[in-house]
Order: structure tokens, then C-alpha cells, then sequence
């Protein structure tokens, strides 16, 4: 990461999926573009390469862009790192500017700048916090969305209550709902960040639009967050819409299960967007 671009800013790297030979046989997510958002109190490293998502999606052929938020690096001095960044990928940094009308569409609006260069659509992976902001991007710039894959994705706002907690020296999350609770224990981000990063206001979620795309929706049936969340699925207007329930998952142990990531990878193959551009952006399985 470049010294004097560490906060506030979202960052993104970028993991191609290992080149084969010409005689290997075609992967159903070959030369997919999948940008994946991770969630509030966490990392992508955390979120998407120790549980596999980044391996599996590999294995498909898929290009993985790992977004890291604004005040979610850890603290490590940036060239402590720069090796391993080369090794893997190339990471590129842009600044976020919060606008009043709040978090979420501050995060939008950095995220489409990032995702307008690329050539074709993408699928946005996101979960939790990172669903939310997925969601938002569908709606606000349609264009470069094909596919939609969410996971824990909170319909109430909890940021105000974190942000309360943590102004009281509550690190634990005590008398937030478990699932965010559980979150903020397990994190290994400084508080102050945190904190810093839940001062800004987060617009309430409303159901009113709904994205265009096809969208894969997943949680687990023992995730307090996500309980409004089949409701929402069944008003999904796009017909190849699917929602997965994850039995005996919480929010945090969702993110482990080989049914999501599978369910998920096969849900991109199905809509896969050719190299040229030239198939229809949204398809029907």
C-alpha cells in the first residue's frame, strides 16, 4: 500500500486465476471479473481467502478484486507488506470522500469509480456491511453490474449502536444483537478505526427499488441480522433470484460453508458475461 494514502480510502487487489495450459478444458467462470466487499469490523483476507471463496473462485477461471474499506487496514507499517501484495496481485488505492447523505452511498459512489474501467459487467460479492453497500451499487449504476451475490446482508442498521458502544469503551459489543457482537469480538481492527469509521451517518435501508440483476442471496438460519432477509428474496423481480438458507450457520460461521460457496460460484458460471461484452448482461438460468 502507497505511505501517506491510509485513511480514509478503499483500496482494491486484484488476483488473477492461475493461467492453464491451451489444452485445458474451459472453467465455467473463465475470464469473470467478480469484485468482492467484505464486511464491517473485518478484512478481505479474513472474509474471502482463509475461507476459500478466493480458492474456489479460482478454480472457475473468476478474477478476484478484493475491496478493503475505509478504515479496515491493519496496523502495519505499508511497506511491511508490499512484497506480499506483488506476489499476489497489484493493489490500487482511491480516496473516499463522505458525503452527508451518508456512508453507504459514499462507499457507492468510490466503488462504481473502480468498477467503470473494466472492460465488462461485473459480479459484485459482498457480505454483510459489503452486501449493503453490493446492493447499492446494482441500483445506482446498473451498467456495470451483471450478477449480485450477498451474503448476511442486514436490513436494520447497527452502526450507530457500535459507534455508541465503542464512544463508552464497550469493545466487547455488549447489548448489540449477537451476530455484531460476535463481530466486533472477533475483529483484529484497532477501535479506533472503528470508531472512526461508524461516525458517519448510514442511510436506512429501504426495499422500495430493488436491483435488476440476478441475485443470490444467502444467510444462516441462525443469523440474528438476516431475519428479514427471505422476505426481502421473494420480491427479487429478476426470475433466476435465488435465496439459500444456511442450517445451523450464524452470521459469522456462513462465511465457512462450502454449500455457499459453491451454490455461489455456480450461480456466476450461470450468468457469466462473454470476454467481448457481447452476451445479454443479464441472463436466465
Amino acid at each position: 500500500m502507497l505511505k501517506g494514502m491510509y485513511e480514509p480510502c478503499l483500496s482494491i487487489e486484484t488476483l488473477s486465476a492461475p493461467t492453464l495450459g491451451a489444452d485445458a478444458p474451459p472453467r465455467p467462470c473463465e475470464s469473470q471479473q467478480v469484485v468482492a466487499v467484505h464486511g464491517f469490523a473485518t478484512t478481505p483476507e479474513v472474509t474471502w481467502l482463509t475461507t476459500g471463496w478466493v480458492r474456489q473462485l479460482h478454480r472457475a477461471g473468476a478474477d478476484v478484486h478484493l475491496v478493503t474499506l475505509p478504515c479496515h487496514r491493519l496496523t502495519i507499517a505499508q511497506h511491511e507488506d508490499a512484497v506480499e501484495v506483488e506476489e499476489r496481485g497489484h493493489t490500487r488505492q482511491l480516496a473516499v470522500t463522505w458525503h452527508s447523505t451518508g456512508l453507504i452511498s459514499s462507499l457507492t459512489d468510490t466503488l462504481a469509480q473502480v468498477l467503470a474501467p473494466q472492460a465488462t459487467p461485473v459480479h459484485l460479492l459482498g457480505y454483510s456491511l459489503g452486501a449493503r453497500i453490493c446492493w447499492q451499487t446494482a441500483l445506482e449504476h446498473p451498467q456495470l453490474v451483471q450478477s449480485l451475490t450477498l451474503g448476511g446482508m442486514p436490513l436494520a442498521g447497527h452502526l450507530a449502536e457500535v459507534q455508541t458502544a465503542l464512544a463508552q469503551g464497550n469493545t466487547s459489543g455488549q447489548a448489540l444483537p449477537a451476530g455484531l457482537q460476535a463481530v466486533l469480538v472477533a475483529s483484529p481492527l484497532p477501535r479506533a478505526h472503528l470508531a472512526s469509521f461508524t461516525a458517519q451517518p448510514v442511510e436506512p435501508f429501504s426495499a422500495q427499488d430493488l436491483p435488476a440483476c440476478p441475485t443470490f442471496l444467502f444467510a444462516g438460519a441462525q443469523d440474528d441480522l438476516t431475519t428479514d432477509l427471505p422476505a426481502l428474496a421473494a420480491t427479487l423481480p429478476h426470475p433466476a433470484s435465488a435465496y439459500l438458507e444456511l442450517a445451523g450457520r450464524d452470521h459469522i460461521s456462513s462465511l465457512t460453508s462450502g454449500q455457499a460457496r459453491r451454490a455461489a460460484t455456480d450461480f456466476i458460471a450461470r450468468h457469466a458475461v462473454s470476454p467481448a461484452g457481447r452476451e445479454p448482461r443479464h441472463t436466465v438460468a
